[in-house]
C-alpha cells in the first residue's frame, strides 16, 4: 500500500511554504509515495456546521504549491485532492495540468471533484444541479485540448474551435485522473476517465462498498483495467499501524493521510509525524 500526506498547501505550509519543501523531501526519504494538496477558493464564514474547515485556514492554490514540491524532489508524486472541476475554464485548467507536468515528468496525479460546498458554486456560476454536466464537459473538453491536432471545445453550451494550447502533456490524455465522490456518478466518472478513484473520509469497513460501486460501474462501461483506490480516513481516526494494517487488509492501494493538526502548525512535529508513520508500512 503506497502512502501520501494530505493537505502539505495549508496552516504553516501556507504561510511559509519553504517549510512544505523540507518536509516533503523529508517524506521522500522516509519512503512516502506522494503529497497532497485541496482546493478551496474560499472559505465559509461563518463556518457551517457541516464543514470541517475554519474559515481561518491558510490554503495556497494547490498547482502553485505542488510546483513548489515538485521543484525541490525527485521522486515524490504530486496529487490534487481535489481540483473542482466546474469552478474552472477548460483552456485554463488544461494549462495549469501540463504546465506541473512538464515541471513534474510522470509524478503528477490529477484529482479531481465536482464540489460541494454550495456557496463556492454559487460565487463561480455554477449550481450544484448543473456541476456534473459541466465536469464532464470540461473533463472531455480538456481530452481534447491534449489529443487533438483540432480541438474541439464544447462546455456551458459554448463550442470552442481554431484554438490549441501547447506544449501538450507528456502522456496522451494528460495525468492519472482519481475521481473524488461517493455516489454512482462518481463511480461512472472514475470507470470512464480514471485511474482511479479517491475516497474522502472513508473508514475501512466501507470500502468493500465503494469498490462493489466501481465494478458495477466498469462492467456498465466495459472497463476492464483495474481501478486504484486512494482512501483518506475518517478525520477523527489516528493514524496508527493498526488503522494502515486495517486498509491495507481491505485491498486500498494508497492511503493519503490527514496529519493531525500540531503536524500542520509546528515544523518539528510533522517531521516527526513523517518519519514515524513511514514506519507502519
Amino acid at each position: 500500500m503506497k502512502l501520501g500526506l494530505f493537505a502539505i498547501g495549508a496552516d504553516m505550509y501556507a504561510h511559509e511554504p519553504a517549510t512544505a519543501v523540507v518536509v516533503a523531501q523529508a517524506a521522500e526519504l522516509a519512503g512516502w509515495e506522494s503529497v497532497w494538496v485541496g482546493e478551496h477558493y474560499a472559505l465559509p464564514d461563518p463556518q457551517p456546521d457541516d464543514f470541517f474547515i475554519d474559515p481561518d485556514t491558510a490554503m495556497l492554490d494547490p498547482f502553485i504549491a505542488l510546483t513548489n514540491i515538485a521543484a525541490h524532489t525527485t521522486t515524490l508524486n504530486v496529487g490534487t485532492g481535489v481540483i473542482v472541476l466546474p469552478l474552472h475554464n477548460p483552456f485554463h485548467l488544461a494549462k495549469q495540468v501540463v504546465s506541473l507536468d512538464r515541471v513534474a515528468p510522470d509524478r503528477f496525479l490529477f484529482g479531481v471533484g465536482v464540489g460541494y460546498f454550495q456557496g463556492a458554486l454559487d460565487a463561480f456560476g455554477t449550481t450544484t444541479g448543473d456541476r456534473g454536466r459541466a465536469s464532464d464537459e470540461l473533463l472531455a473538453s480538456m481530452a481534447s485540448i491534449f489529443d487533438d491536432e483540432a480541438p474541439a471545445v464544447s462546455w456551458r453550451d459554448r463550442q470552442t474551435t481554431g484554438l490549441r494550447s501547447e506544449p501538450r502533456p507528456l502522456r496522451g490524455g494528460g495525468p492519472p485522473i482519481h475521481v473524488g465522490g461517493a455516489g454512482t456518478a462518481a463511480f461512472r466518472r472514475a470507470a470512464t476517465v480514471g485511474a482511479g478513484w479517491y475516497g474522502w473520509c472513508v473508514p475501512p469497513d466501507r470500502v468493500e462498498a465503494a469498490r462493489a460501486g466501481l465494478a458495477e460501474a466498469a462492467e456498465t462501461c466495459g472497463r476492464t483495467a483495474t481501478i486504484e483506490i486512494s482512501i483518506t480516513p475518517p478525520l477523527d481516526m489516528d493514524v496508527t499501524r493498526e488503522l494502515l494494517a486495517r486498509y491495507r487488509d481491505v485491498g486500498v492501494d494508497r492511503l493519503i493521510v490527514m496529519p493531525p493538526t500540531p503536524a500542520r502548525t509546528d515544523l518539528g512535529t510533522a517531521l516527526d509525524f513523517v518519519k514515524t508513520v513511514a514506519t507502519f508500512i
